[in-house]
Order: C-alpha cells, then sequence, then structure tokens
C-alpha cells in the first residue's frame, strides 16, 4: 500500500524467494494515476497446478507429485555437461494392511540430459527427501537431499560435475554399500 503517489505513470511488479527459486518473473503492471485518484492492481502467484503442467507438458501431477529440474554443467569449464544423467532415489514408507508393519520400498530412476544440459525429473514425491546425484562417464558427484513443496510442486536445481576431481562410480557405489552395511550393525 502506497498512502501518497504525485500523478503520473507508474509500473508495479513484484516477486516472491520461491518465484526467483524458479527464474519466474511476473510481468509488470502500468498504472495512470491522476491528482487525487487512487488505483488498485492485483497480482496472483501461478497455481501449484499451473506450475506442475509447465514443469512436465503433457503429464498431470497430482499433489504429492512434483518435478526436479535444471541443468548440468561441468564444474571445471562451466559449460553444460550433455553427457551425463541423472539419478534420483527415495524411500517410500507405508504400512502392511495386514501386519500392520511398516514397509519401506526405495524408488528411483535415472534421466539423461538433453543437447543444453537441462534434465527434467517428472513424477518425484513432494515434502519427501529426495536424493540427486550426477554421474558422467563412470564418475559420480555427491548425492545431494532435495524437498520439493507440494504447495508449487516444483524445484529448480542446477547441477555441477567436475570430471577431473569426481571419484568413480565403482568406487561411490561400494562407499554407499560400505554405509548401509555399517549402518545396520
Amino acid at each position: 500500500r502506497f498512502d501518497t503517489l504525485a500523478a503520473g505513470r507508474y509500473s508495479v511488479a513484484f516477486s516472491t524467494a520461491y518465484l526467483d527459486s524458479l527464474s519466474l518473473t511476473l510481468p509488470e503492471r502500468e498504472v495512470m494515476l491522476a491528482d487525487g485518484q487512487a488505483a488498485q492492481v492485483d497480482f496472483a502467484t501461478p497455481s501449484g497446478t499451473t506450475l506442475r503442467a509447465a514443469a512436465c507438458p503433457g503429464l498431470q501431477l497430482p499433489r504429492g507429485q512434483g518435478a526436479v529440474l535444471g541443468q548440468v554443467t561441468n564444474a571445471d569449464t562451466d559449460r553444460p555437461l550433455t553427457t551425463a544423467h541423472v539419478a534420483v532415489s527415495w524411500t517410500d514408507l507405508s504400512v502392511d494392511r495386514t501386519t500392520f508393519q511398516p514397509v519401506t520400498t526405495n524408488r528411483g530412476g535415472e534421466v539423461r540430459v538433453d543437447s543444453l544440459g537441462r534434465y527434467r525429473l517428472c513424477g518425484v514425491p513432494t515434502e519427501t527427501y529426495v536424493l540427486l546425484q550426477v554421474q558422467d562417464s563412470g564418475r559420480a558427484g555427491s548425492v545431494i537431499t532435495v524437498s520439493v513443496g507440494d504447495d508449487g510442486g516444483v524445484m529448480v536445481r542446477d547441477l555441477s560435475l567436475s570430471t577431473e576431481s569426481a571419484r568413480s562410480l565403482v568406487a561411490a557405489d561400494s562407499a554407499t554399500a560400505a554405509q548401509a552395511a555399517s549402518d545396520t550393525t
């Protein structure tokens, strides 16, 4: 709210941290004010349904499912890493209806980046920790943990991999297996 503005033409815009994280800029609105005139300008943010549809064209992702997208770059050159893929995993927790015991199910997959290094993961769970890892030419980056909020349903997460200093994928798998074994003892 602005209490006192001189007559004239004004350009009004707004942004939010969430829209900024998606690199979305909403269009400005122009307002012409005469002396003593009041004006009201309404703004709205895109709904989660609209954001999900924009992130994953052709899919209708319901609440509880979202998308993670971004670009993968070579950390040594800052150029798109066009031969990489992004691995994703998470754990679903449910209850067996017969035994009423908790059941954990590991889920995941991978997606190749496109010719510009961009990736898109559609259908990941929201409000759940999701693990991401860049892999390229037998090398693997650090595992990154993200959580996509259900209200918006979309997260942009750019990733990078140093092909010179990344550990080999076999070593990364061995380290993961060793960590899992130590967690169970």
